[in-house]
């Protein structure tokens, strides 16, 4: 499907222990492990842990699909009192990822650090879908160049009735593929501020940041986001997105734990 990019939509379902892929609870982690606190001394919450191994192997080898590593557990923290704006030196102790390639070696905890959100345990599910560019997307002119005109156009206030009708059109077909919550692996991310592979690069807040080039956007692939989800009580402030980024040689290389976290506000 020109223009489109193949994605995992993350279902929720009730929970189910036999199964690793969950979404809040308590996290399977390997022997010695210590649970994560920010820089100002708060425990992060655990948010989801993915097993790749619980994916079909069809939606893995979906054309143009992430190079996703075939087995292997991703566990995720966040502090959602102060969240993360990507590879920023100060906020890297408010999340963290971590990646066990053999989950044979992860136990149940016994217990976790109480938390101010705790996140109603489910269990997840995997199908496919099929993705397009949000109108802030730096793909958007590749993929789909007539509709790039007709956002130009109506920024402008210079429509036409033609170009008028595409944009409100596309608009429409967005809102009703993405139906909330989102929570998917690849694709195009669901944004709302630019171009959210932009946090990557972002290294410290001090510093006035200069926007990636799209050559060096390319490089960057989402990974997995995860969208404000009430029946969940999950919930970031203003309604906000996370995503884990990841440098593409990293992904090939499955070197997931060298990814980062961030955050998109509505």
């Amino acid at each position: 499907m020109a223009g489109a990019l193949p994605s995992i939509r993350v279902h929720k379902s009730d929970f189910d222990p036999s199964k690793v892929s969950r979404f809040g609870g308590i996290p399977l982690v390997e022997l010695g492990f210590e649970w994560p606190y920010s820089a100002e001394g708060h425990p992060l919450v655990f948010i989801c842990q993915i097993d790749f191994g619980e994916i079909p192997t069809e939606l893995r080898d979906l054309p143009n699909m992430l190079n996703l590593p075939p087995e292997g557990v991703l566990t995720l923290f966040c502090d959602l009192e102060y969240p993360p704006y990507g590879n920023e030196s100060e906020s890297k102790s408010n999340w963290k990822l971590v990646f066990n390639s053999d989950k044979s070696n992860l136990r149940l905890l016994e217990s976790i650090p109480i938390t101010e959100t705790q996140i109603k345990p489910c269990s997840l599910s995997f199908d496919p879908e099929w993705t397009f560019p949000e109108l802030s997307d730096d793909r958007l002119d590749k993929s789909f160049p007539n509709l790039t005109g007709a956002i130009a156009a109506e920024q402008r206030g210079s429509h036409t009735g033609i170009e008028s009708a595409l944009f409100d059109a596309y608009v429409d077909f967005l809102h009703e593929l993405n139906q909330e919550p989102i929570h998917r692996i690849g694709g195009y991310p669901q944004l709302n501020q630019g171009d959210i592979r932009a946090e990557y690069f972002r290294k410290d807040s001090k510093d006035e940041f200069e926007y990636p080039q799209p050559s060096k956007l390319d490089q960057v692939e989402v990974l997995l986001q995860i969208g404000p989800d009430l029946d969940a009580d999950f919930e970031i402030y203003q309604w906000a997105y996370l995503y884990v980024l990841i440098d593409r040689t990293n992904l090939n290389k499955k070197l997931i734990d060298r990814g980062c976290l961030a955050i998109c506000s509505a």
